[in-house]
């Protein structure tokens, strides 16, 4: 399971298609 930076987790980013596309990815690869 990979770490996710802080950077990562603000809300900001929680409507950036990009960043959603990789978190779904990332679930995928844990």
């Amino acid at each position: 399971m990979k770490q996710i930076p802080h950077s990562l987790s603000s809300p900001a980013k929680a409507d950036d298609p990009v960043f959603q596309r990789r978190l779904r990815l990332n679930r995928e690869a844990a």
